[in-house]
């Protein structure tokens, strides 16, 4: 006999609340299960009955559970859009609570994803079941007040045979409140939920887009975002994984998956003409991301996942519970993303991967030099400003460098030090200042500092050699005095 926490166990054939024959069990997760019935009251209607899980809740959660599952039902039941399912009614029976929907005949994205002999699924096909959740999601997202439904991933986006896709599980969905600085609890699934979810901020409609993004990762890579290193908020560009998928895909992914909310696309309408263009127009010239995300931010990925971490482990009650969540976690997550991330890139972890990568990543700029050559000789890579910088680099250390071997008589070797490491700070302020804010510019930058230390290291191998051809025109050789006199006539005239 099993107790009341459990789910899944009403037998075929069995009559629900006098009304619901059990035909079978359709779906069981973590939220509840899911039974295929009918409504012996509507000619044997096919109907969707979810049965709310109470497994491993306390008395004070399982009353919060109650009530989440009737704000689902509520929230259900006033909506209508062609890709959500139609909420008939909801109602307790035995200590449980149930919510009865449109039976939706179909599979999951995730089934799909397992069934698929390739492990991801085409990319005509993901754009358009992509078409239809940016459309449900405009719809949430428009509503007054706006819905974010904050679970958006592979398990809970059903297929029907059709091809018309309905978002299901609207079990952890919140009204958007403008100018609430954080959600007092922490859900959604990690790999598809946002930073901001795991008690960074407030969730808002671009949350939405960023599980959206890492849906779309997921089923044209085959791989789970749950995966990603080092943090799960870190994607690698689509193209990465599978070379068939369009360049602007790709990027756009890339974008949606953002650390950054205000990076996102602005809604899920923009998204939805983004995608609609990609479909009617096919597949451009543009160039694909590679290597640096621009969209992705370490201290804030490494903050989230600390703070997830740190809230799945809360579990005082009342009041303490909430300040734990609300102030001392977001401020120990903060504290952690920033340390983490500026030691990141010193492990060795991050240096293997590095070198693993360093070749495909040469390979490829390798392949592009085509590409690469006509964008360096226009804006906005040579702009006033970067021309004026390049000449100063340029003049200021050979000036500097004939200056210190003929006026000040430094030795060929000193003058070597101070080179590189005036070369080496210059290196690191290209890599790293955010004021150059174009790759392609930080690159002829870092170029120009590296060819100019090649130099400055091969110069002992010739410094008999320098040391001869300079030595006439120190001061005090015959032909130093003869251009210091030709000088002098020259200012007279």
């Amino acid at each position: 006999m099993f107790g009341l926490s459990h789910t899944g166990f009403l037998a075929p054939q069995s009559l629900l609340f006098q009304r619901y024959q059990i035909i079978a069990l359709a779906g069981q997760g973590g939220m509840g299960a899911v039974y295929q019935a009918l409504d012996t009251y509507e000619n044997n209607r096919v109907v969707a009955i979810k049965e709310m899980s109470q497994i491993n809740l306390r008395p004070e959660q399982l009353a919060d559970a109650q009530q989440r599952f009737q704000g689902e039902a509520r929230l259900l039941g006033s909506l209508q859009h062609p890709n959500l399912p139609q909420v008939y009614t909801a109602f307790n029976e035995n200590g449980r609570s149930y919510l009865v929907m449109e039976f939706i005949s179909g599979k999951t994205l995730l089934e799909l994803l397992q069934e698929s002999p390739t492990d991801w699924l085409s990319a005509g096909q993901v754009v358009g079941y992509a078409l239809q959740l940016c459309a449900v999601l405009r719809y949430l997202h428009e509503h007054v007040p706006p819905i974010v439904f904050r679970d958006l991933k592979p398990g809970n986006v059903m297929v029907t045979n059709q091809g018309r896709v309905y978002l299901i599980d609207f079990g952890i969905a919140r009204l958007f409140k403008q100018g609430q600085r954080f959600d007092t609890e922490s859900f959604g699934s990690v790999g598809y939920a946002p930073p901001e979810q795991f008690g960074h901020g407030q969730t808002t409609p671009r949350s939405d887009l960023y599980s959206l993004g890492a849906t779309l990762f997921a089923c044209l890579t085959g791989r789970y975002p749950s995966d990603n290193q080092p943090t799960p908020f870190h994607f690698l560009p689509v193209r990465d994984y599978n070379p068939s998928v369009p360049v602007e895909l790709s990027n756009l992914i890339q974008q949606l998956v953002a650390t950054d909310a205000s990076k996102r696309p602005a809604s899920a309408d923009e998204v939805y003409w983004q995608l609609h263009a990609l479909q009617q127009h096919g597949v451009s010239t543009t160039t694909p991301m590679h290597s640096s995300n621009p969209f992705y931010d370490a201290k804030t990925a490494y903050a989230a996942q600390f703070g997830g971490w740190m809230q799945r482990y809360n579990k005082l009650p009342g009041k303490p519970g909430l300040w734990l969540s609300l102030l001392i976690i977001p401020f120990l997550a903060r504290l952690y993303g920033s340390i983490k991330s500026r030691l990141t890139p010193l492990s060795l972890p991050h240096f293997k991967r590095w070198l693993v990568a360093l070749p495909a990543q040469l390979l490829y700029v390798i392949k592009n030099i085509p590409t690469y050559l006509p964008l360096s000789f226009r804006p906005p890579i040579w702009t006033w400003r970067f021309v004026l910088l390049f000449l100063a680099l340029a003049i200021g250390l050979t000036g500097g460098s004939i200056y210190a071997l003929l006026g000040l008589h430094t030795s060929v070797h000193m003058m070597l030090l101070c080179l590189c490491i005036v070369l080496l700070g210059l290196v690191i302020l290209a890599r790293t200042n955010k004021m150059i804010r174009n790759a392609l510019t930080r690159n002829i930058l870092t170029a120009l500092i590296i060819a100019l230390l090649a130099v400055c290291l091969a110069l002992p191998a010739f410094r008999r050699t320098v040391g001869i051809k300079l030595d006439p025109f120190r001061p005090g050789s015959r032909r130093g005095h003869l251009s210091i006199d030709w000088c002098h006539t020259l200012a007279q005239r």
